[in-house]
């Protein structure tokens, strides 16, 4: 189905596809690229179809820094699920049909090290100046994806502090799902933070039994505002 025109008909692909993360032995996608590339520590794949809706399947591979805590992605494994063919692409030449090379699990990890180690390590365990840590808008959500205003893909979350029930924003983040490039802003410091924003929704709707979404942070206006589905 076409995400820009809601009057274009939809139309049915039929493709075999072999290799899937769902498979078994052989088969399995992680395992199929395992058998050929034992080295490097393989994240999560992604489902990327090309511009002519052949599909793709994506593996981010890298290994692990800062004594194990935090992945670090060094490219990408194409995979073709129909024949099995791999391809191996750094971040710096990823072809254009792939949006997403870093996975939501690795760009939660970062976020989180970032916001815990902004002055080092020393400050981590005893100041704590500056610390935060993103809001967990639920048990297994971190972070949204977002298309910033260059159409490309990125992984969005807000920031709170470390004191458990705090409501506030004391800013959010923007991590390009191709480079993995992450831009930190301060401007929103102050308004409520997703979590919060979430509740707010819930308990105003109540009596309709309404429970909220992921929620996206706007500009309307030019006020940063929570858009909570």
């Amino acid at each position: 189905m076409s995400a820009e025109n809601e009057n274009a008909n939809a139309v049915l692909v039929k493709k075999a596809m072999t290799y899937v993360p769902s498979a078994y032995y052989s088969e399995n996608l992680k395992r199929h690229v395992r058998a050929q590339h034992q080295t490097p520590i393989l994240f999560d794949p992604s489902f990327e179809p090309d511009e002519s809706g052949k599909p793709y399947y994506v593996v981010a591979y890298g290994y692990y820094q800062k004594v194990r805590q935090i992945p670090e992605i060094q490219g990408v494994y194409v995979v073709d699920p129909q024949n099995g063919k791999i391809r191996n692409y750094t971040l710096k030449n990823l072809p254009g049909f792939i949006d997403q090379a870093i996975p939501s699990t690795v760009a939660e990890a970062w976020n989180t090290w970032y916001g815990e180690n902004i002055h080092g390590f020393w400050n981590k365990l005893f100041a704590q100046e500056d610390m935060k840590r993103p809001t967990e808008w639920s048990q297994s959500d971190e972070v949204n994806g977002v298309f910033d205003h260059n159409l490309e893909l990125n992984w969005f979350t807000d920031f709170t502090r470390p004191k458990s029930g705090s409501g506030a924003m004391v800013g959010y983040s923007m991590l390009n799902t191709r480079t993995g490039k992450m831009t930190y802003y301060a401007s929103a410091n102050g308004l409520l933070n997703g979590k919060s924003a979430m509740n707010v929704a819930e308990k105003t709707f109540k009596q309709n039994k309404y429970e909220a979404g992921i929620p996206n942070l706007y500009t309307i206006y030019g006020q940063e505002t929570w858009v909570v589905l």
